[in-house]
């Protein structure tokens, strides 16, 4: 398995493969698919970093930690229903940060960002493309 290493934006390096992305790209919707070469841009150009603790889902009653990687799509000009999107991948802390999750959100932008404020932004935000 090939795998990458990768310094993002704060000076965190993560790591994932390309067999890691295909698995989780496996699991998307045909309209997620289609959107998912703006993945990458998830990583390089993050809007957001999110940290914060969850449970291992594997192993009740144990934590680590995960770093959120959002970035916001602008779908209007699209040839999709959605007119807004929110891309987002994970990488757990076990022993270093390595790539769990990539999802796509596409549609209402109040009802996406209600989701994302619960389960992505709970934690501590390491990095805002505003900010910086």
């Amino acid at each position: 398995m090939s795998e990458i290493e990768y310094r993002d934006v704060t000076g965190v390096t993560v790591y994932f493969s390309q067999e890691k992305i295909s698995e989780l790209l496996a699991a998307m919707s045909p309209e997620q698919l289609h959107f998912s070469g703006m993945l990458a841009n998830t990583l390089q150009h993050p809007h957001e970093i999110w940290k914060a603790m969850h449970e291992d889902e594997a192993n009740k009653g144990q934590w680590h930690w995960v770093r959120s990687y959002v970035h916001y799509l602008d779908l209007s000009a699209s040839d999709t229903d959605a007119t807004f999107g929110i891309a987002v991948m994970g990488f757990a802390y076990r022993s270093r940060w390595d790539l769990e999750t990539v999802g796509l959100l596409l549609g209402n932008e109040a009802i996406i960002m209600a989701k994302i404020n619960k389960d992505i932004r709970s934690g501590s935000c390491e990095y805002s493309a505003n900010r910086h």
